[in-house]
């Protein structure tokens, strides 16, 4: 409270009812979206608990620990580009839909090997991780890590809507998400136990197929211009990387998990360059700008612009210092004076 008042002064005591009303309605899409995936992420552990026992419950937990750390990357992209997102709504769907095909090329150009990397290290890769006691869990992490670029798609697309004032829309989708989940986990869980004798299993399938569709009707409800032709080339050229290194980690797999990443992680990275869908000077850009070194917004990839404007066209990007300072220095004499 002290922060906000250094920066927006304001008065406790001057209470409007009517803005409290306005500011509760507003934020109901937000607050129920939250309450829907914590209930959304939470419910396969539960759905395992009622239709599996303890044990599965242990053998799914671990795998979705390590999931949810995979998920970085649209986790740390989204919270660096979504103040611009928002900002650059208002100079109209050009911008927009620049800036979220940029992050959506940046996420899954990232998450896609990280996910081939973890299918190729497999069991291998979780026993040396966490141990042999958790030996039965490496199908499942398998299974999730399939989910990976579906799910960091869904994550863009929630921040997109948003950015657009469309939240309503991806509450509804969670919702309807929340409750496809809760029937395929009862379908699925007591089906692959029976087939495979792991219920944790049919739990991750539930997973994968939900978020799977949530990614189409992602695709659907995000604003025109995002998606292109040269756009699809670029997914097309990433994964014939993410195949190359696939095929790369077939042939080493004898060799222990450690050689198996090598090889996919140089065969997807020179699979990616041979096609050009990036240049070495890009990726380099692109990591120093998200570390924050000062470097200059990435030129952009073939066909989706992975950097930003240096600057806004009409104001500077939301929530910099130099606003916030000058809006501190603007509002200080008229609180005096009032």
């Amino acid at each position: 409270m002290r922060l906000m008042h250094r920066v927006l002064p304001f008065r406790p005591w001057t209470f409007s009812l009517s803005q409290a009303r306005y500011l509760i309605l507003a934020s109901l899409p937000f607050s129920t979206a939250n309450v829907f995936v914590v209930v959304y992420l939470a419910v396969d552990t539960l759905l395992l608990s009622l239709l599996s026992g303890e044990t599965a419950v242990g053998i799914y937990t671990a795998p979705s620990r390590i999931f949810g750390t995979l998920l970085f990357a649209p986790t740390i992209v989204t919270m660096v580009v979504f103040p611009r997102m928002a900002a650059s709504f208002h100079d109209g769907p050009t911008q927009i839909a620049r800036l979220a095909r940029a992050t959506l090329a940046l996420v899954i150009g990232i998450t896609l090997p990280v996910a081939v990397m973890t299918v190729g290290v497999g069991d291998e890769g979780l026993v040396w991780l966490i141990g042999r006691g958790f030996s039965d869990s490496g199908p499942v992490v398998v299974l999730l890590a399939l989910g990976l670029v579906p799910t960091s798609v869904n994550m863009v697309a929630h921040r997109i809507l948003i950015a657009v004032d469309r939240q309503r829309i991806w509450t509804i989708v969670i919702l309807v998400a929340l409750g496809a989940k809760v029937a395929l986990g009862v379908i699925l869980i007591p089906l692959f136990d029976r087939l495979f004798d792991s219920a944790a299993l049919g739990a991750a399938a539930s997973l994968l197929a939900v978020e799977g569709g949530m990614m189409l009707v992602a695709f659907y409800y995000m604003p025109r211009g995002i998606m292109d032709r040269a756009t699809y080339g670029l997914y097309a050229r990433l994964s014939a990387g993410a195949l190359f290194a696939t095929a790369a980690m077939l042939l080493t797999r004898d060799h222990g998990f450690i050689i198996t990443g090598l090889a996919g992680t140089f065969g997807y990275a020179a699979m990616v360059f041979l096609l050009h869908a990036y240049t070495p000077s890009q990726v380099l850009d692109g990591a120093r700008w998200l570390a924050g070194r000062g470097a200059p917004a990435p030129a952009g990839l073939p066909g989706a612009e992975l950097g930003m404007p240096a600057a806004p066209s009409a104001e500077p990007m939301l929530y910099s210092t130099a606003r916030l300072k000058g809006i501190k220095s603007a509002r200080r004499p008229a609180s005096r004076a009032g």
